[in-house]
C-alpha cells in the first residue's frame, strides 16, 4: 500500500510540475486601429518633390523625393502600413486586446518639413578646419483614442525626428552617411507608431517597476515597446526621487534596466512609475550626474 501511495504521489508532483502555466489575463482594454489620414487628402505633400533648392546636394534631394512618394501613395490608401504597425506594437505588449467595440485609435498627419544644407565654415583649427552638415526630416501626427460612443478619452502629438543623410569632415578625413526613400519611409513607419504605441499604452496600463535589485529595476513591459538602450524614467511613489535607467534586457513580456547616473535608486521601488524619453526628446539630453563643486 505504502509502495502505491508513494508512487501516486509522485505521479501527481509531476502532473504539477508538467502542467503548462496559464496565461497572463490581459489588463488593457479592447482596442482596435481606425483611419489615419492627413491634411488636403495628401496632395499637399506632392509640391516637396519639385523644391530642388531646399536641398544641399542632388542625392539629398532624391532621398527626399523618394521618401515623399512613398508618403503620398501611403497616404492616400489610408497609411496601411503605418496602421499595421501599429496594431502590432500594441498587441505585442499582451495587455490588450485586439478587436472591435472597445477603443478605436485615429490619426491624422499634421505636419512633414525637411531641413539641411552645409553648416557655415567653423574657425581654423591649426591647419584646418571642419565642417559639418546634416539633413533631417520632421514628422508630426496627432492621435486620439475613442470609445465605443465616440467620445475622445486620450489625445496627443508625436514628433519623430529622421536624419536623411549626414557628412562630417575634419582636417582632411570625411565620415558621410545616408539612406534613400524607402530606407527612410521604413523608419518612420517604426518610429511613429512605437512612439505612438507607448503613449497609448502607457495611458491606459501604466509603465511601471515590479522589482527593484539594487541598480537594476525590471519594467512590466518589453520588446518591442522597449528596446536596448533606450532611456527610461522611473519616479518615487512618493514624488521624492527620479532616476534614469537604461535598458538592458528585453523579452516579450518585460525588461531589465541598469541605473544611469547618480539618481537616488534607493526610493524606486516595486510600484514606481516611469516614462520613456524618445532619443530625438531634447530631455534625452538631461543631465544625468549631480554637480558637485570642487575644493
Amino acid at each position: 500500500m505504502t509502495n502505491h501511495r508513494n508512487a501516486l504521489g509522485a505521479a501527481m508532483s509531476a502532473a504539477v510540475l508538467l502542467a503548462p502555466v496559464p496565461a497572463q489575463a490581459q489588463v488593457g482594454p479592447a482596442i482596435s486601429i481606425g483611419a489615419f489620414d492627413a491634411e488636403e487628402a495628401c496632395t499637399i505633400y506632392q509640391q516637396y518633390a519639385g523644391r530642388r533648392a531646399e536641398y544641399a546636394d542632388a542625392y539629398v534631394y532624391a532621398s527626399y523625393t523618394s521618401f515623399f512618394t512613398y508618403l503620398v501613395r501611403d497616404c492616400v490608401q489610408n497609411f496601411p502600413s503605418l496602421r499595421t504597425a501599429l496594431q502590432a506594437a500594441l498587441a505585442s505588449s499582451g495587455k490588450f486586446a485586439q478587436r472591435a467595440g472597445g477603443y478605436v485609435v485615429t490619426g491624422h498627419l499634421s505636419r512633414v518639413s525637411g531641413t539641411g544644407g552645409p553648416a557655415p565654415d567653423a574657425p581654423d583649427m591649426g591647419p584646418g578646419g571642419f565642417s559639418i552638415t546634416s539633413s533631417s526630416m520632421f514628422v508630426t501626427m496627432d492621435f486620439t483614442v475613442k470609445d465605443a460612443r465616440g467620445r475622445i478619452v486620450y489625445g496627443d502629438v508625436v514628433t519623430k525626428k529622421i536624419e536623411v543623410s549626414s557628412d562630417i569632415n575634419v582636417n582632411g578625413f570625411r565620415a558621410t552617411s545616408s539612406q534613400g526613400g524607402p530606407g527612410l519611409y521604413g523608419v518612420l513607419q517604426k518610429e511613429m507608431s512605437q512612439a505612438i504605441a507607448r503613449k497609448i499604452a502607457f495611458h491606459f496600463v501604466p509603465l511601471e517597476v515590479i522589482r527593484n535589485e539594487g541598480t537594476e529595476i525590471q519594467l512590466n513591459y518589453g520588446a518591442p515597446l522597449l528596446a536596448l538602450g533606450q532611456t527610461v524614467q522611473a519616479t518615487a511613489p512618493d514624488g521624492s526621487a527620479v532616476a534614469r535607467y537604461r535598458v538592458t534586457s528585453a523579452s516579450s513580456g518585460s525588461s531589465l534596466a541598469e541605473l544611469e547616473g547618480d539618481g537616488r535608486y534607493q526610493r524606486i521601488v516595486p510600484g514606481s512609475q516611469a516614462i520613456v524619453i524618445e532619443s530625438d526628446d531634447p530631455a534625452a539630453n538631461g543631465p544625468r550626474f549631480k554637480r558637485t563643486p570642487l575644493p
